[in-house]
């Protein structure tokens, strides 16, 4: 079963609950947190585009390889 992805940034996501709920009754666990159209903090993973998408390649492959 996939792996649900989630991001804390909740402006990105709507809603949070949502996601835990999707998750919960799919049976699938939630992964890492991706950047979707918003970039994060200078100091954060996802500060440039480059280092967005680097970061989310990254936990979709942890996501996959986990099932």
């Amino acid at each position: 079963m996939a792996v649900l992805l989630s991001h804390a940034n909740a402006d990105v996501v709507g809603n949070p609950q949502l996601i835990a709920h999707l998750s919960k009754d799919a049976g699938a666990p939630l992964g890492q947190q991706v950047y979707a159209d918003t970039l994060s903090k200078a100091d954060q993973l996802g500060a440039s585009y480059l280092q967005m998408m680097r970061y989310n390649i990254q936990a979709l492959v942890a996501g996959m390889k986990h099932n």
